[in-house]
């Protein structure tokens, strides 16, 4: 398990100067790391000049690594600790995060989305670097440009990158081979699990990006989620995560809502919707051969949503923990 000591909610959160990098920011949790490889069950190597850290591809990774990556995710802008939790019948370790720059942590760091081909080479990278590449609408969109002589990279897939892999990735981000930090992990790892569930976040934020609502008026987040069981392989590992997300995944949204926002349809809309998922599969097995790029972000959500208005003080919820359908996911995994 992850390290259990779960302070309050407000000293979880870091402080970071408002100005302050997001790569240079995450790249102080990965000097952590570098530190202590035998300690957290990785490895650290030099690749083209580049430090590569490999976090579940040839090493079995540890929880409390996965934390770290998941909190290097966010850009060092969010916090994330592990515990227990009960759901029906059943006790399962639980992600637990949060961060009081959503927009910054989630969309413009945590979000992934630059695939990466090169060769015979192919990935997905997410984390603070991708700010610096600018790669997609949605970053340029959230003017999510980060200024730093360094980038640190998070690639998800099972191959160590090549000098070539290096060199592109520097070349994006555009900066030297020597300033860019990389850590590699597969979905279906022990560090992967904690990273997919520590991405209950994103799951609320994204949603109401999609319905309009700019991730800028969240002004503190949080969020709970079931950590699965490492798969048998990736596209397992991201269908029985996002399950654990989609059945037992709770996110606390504190926002500033502009006078035309309807906090109580905003809600409503965003927990998983089954009705939605079931007119595009023919049963709720299929989940489990999809991955991030099939996900259709109009059903896909946490289970349950709080939205509060720091204004007002009034709180609207929806949806519920589903144990019942955690359970059957978890039983058939």
């Amino acid at each position: 398990m992850c390290e259990r000591n779960i302070n309050s909610t407000s000293s979880m959160l870091r402080m970071v100067n408002m100005k302050t990098s997001i790569n240079e920011t995450a790249a102080k949790i990965v000097k952590e790391i570098m530190d202590s490889p035998d300690r957290l069950d990785c490895t650290v190597q030099k690749i083209n000049g580049a430090t590569v850290i490999d976090a579940g591809v040839n090493v079995r990774g540890s929880e409390k690594l996965g934390q770290m990556v998941a909190e290097i995710a966010m850009g060092g802008l969010g916090v994330v600790r592990c515990s227990e939790a009960l759901f029906g019948e059943l006790i399962l370790p639980i992600a637990i995060v949060a961060t009081d720059r959503a927009k910054q942590a989630i969309m413009c760091s945590q979000f992934g989305g630059w695939r990466i081909e090169v060769g015979n080479f192919m990935a997905i990278a997410a984390g603070p670097a991708t700010s610096l590449a600018q790669k997609g609408e949605l970053r340029l969109e959230m003017n999510c440009e980060d200024i730093s002589t360094l980038g640190v990279i998070l690639l998800e897939g099972r191959q160590i990158p090549t000098p070539e892999v290096v060199e592109y990735l520097a070349e994006g981000c555009g900066i030297t081979t020597s300033d860019l930090f990389c850590i590699v992990t597969p979905p279906a790892s022990r560090v992967g699990s904690v990273l997919i569930a520590s991405r209950i976040i994103q799951s609320g934020v994204f949603k109401l990006h999609k319905l309009g609502f700019h991730p800028d008026k969240v002004r503190s987040a949080y969020g709970v989620a079931p950590i699965a069981p490492v798969a048998n392989n990736d596209e397992q590992a991201i269908g029985v995560s996002n399950a654990c997300i989609m059945h037992g995944g709770r996110v606390f949204l504190y926002v500033r809502p502009g006078e035309n926002d309807d906090l109580y349809h905003i809600t409503n809309e965003i927990p998983y919707s089954f009705e939605h998922h079931k007119a595009q599969t023919d049963e709720l097995g299929t989940q489990f051969g999809i991955s991030h790029q099939y996900l259709d972000s109009h059903w896909f959500g946490p289970s349950e949503a709080i939205l509060t208005d720091i204004e007002t003080h009034e709180s609207y919820s929806s949806g519920s923990v589903n144990s019942a359908a955690l359970k059957e996911v978890l039983s058939s995994y």
